[in-house]
């Protein structure tokens, strides 16, 4: 549709928020099989409702949906902050002076595989891009947003409905950004964890999605590589003799230079060419 979506860092903390107000106040009366799901619903609400105006914006008014969703990141940032330092309201931990957030309910928390930090939201993950993958190119909705998305002068003429695809869309763009904040919660935080806000893990879907060319199936070989690279820079910090994080975040950035600049000399092929011109000789 060739919008883009920069805010989907907040749209990941309201997703956080969502999930652990669900865990909290609605999960300790379910059972795991429901309370999970009610989560994750939950902060994907969220993360659409932040979104909201942004994409009312775009839609209707024409506004740059980059600034809007970039500007609200730093509101969403500052209202976490204020959930668990600013205040002892409903998302703090009343029983450590410490601040830090307030444990959701266990019925609605999943178990890590055996000793590792994998989920299973990683299964559901993959099964939601699985989907996504197969939804874009196969329903009538993929197809009216690639229309538009290629001539939405075409797309109109043809009677479809500009504000209700450009709103649609980004509404579902921040609907999965706060299912992956609900998937945190439900996973290794089990909370509202301020230290979620120096990872950046927003911005990382961003180039994520880039590097994969906005291909989902791809996204999913993409995020496990840059996974790795987060986590191995992190491992690398607690070994004998320490890496600096550095080279984890340097490593990140070539593989996006390095495939961009790729991708610019596939679309712009350097050809050369000898010209041998005849010459004729009178006598």
């Amino acid at each position: 549709m060739n919008l883009y979506n920069i805010g989907q860092e907040g749209q990941l903390y309201l997703g956080m928020v969502g999930g652990a107000w669900a865990g909290i106040a609605l999960a300790p009366h379910l059972n795991q099989f429901i309370a999970v799901p009610v989560v994750l619903v939950t902060g994907a609400l969220f993360g659409a409702v932040w979104v909201l105006v942004p994409a009312l914006l775009r839609a209707r008014m024409g506004t740059s949906e980059i600034v809007s969703t970039l500007l609200l990141n730093y509101v969403a940032l500052n209202l976490i902050n204020y959930f668990i330092y600013g205040s002892r309201g409903f998302f703090r931990d009343p029983s450590t002076p410490f601040p830090q957030g307030r444990p959701i309910s266990e019925s609605a928390r999943f178990d890590s595989f055996g000793t590792t930090n994998t989920y299973p939201t990683l299964i559901i993950s993959i099964m939601l891009a699985a989907f996504l993958f197969w939804f874009v190119r196969r329903s009538n909705y993929g197809y009216e947003t690639s229309v538009y998305a290629d001539s939405p002068q075409t797309a109109r003429y043809a009677g479809m409905n500009s504000i209700w695809l450009t709103t649609s869309v980004l509404l579902v763009s921040g609907a999965l950004a706060g299912l992956g904040g609900a998937m945190y919660v439900v996973g290794p935080a089990g909370k509202v964890d301020p230290g979620l806000l120096q990872t950046g893990l927003g911005y990382a879907g961003i180039v994520v999605a880039a590097l994969a060319r906005y291909n989902f199936v791809a996204v999913i070989i993409t995020a496990v590589l840059f996974a790795g690279l987060r986590v191995g820079g992190s491992a690398l910090q607690a070994s004998s003799d320490p890496v600096p994080i550095a080279i984890a975040v340097v490593l990140q950035g070539a593989v996006l230079l390095f495939a961009l600049g790729g991708e610019i000399f596939r679309r712009n092929r350097v050809v050369v060419t000898r010209v041998v011109q005849n010459v004729k000789v009178s006598v």
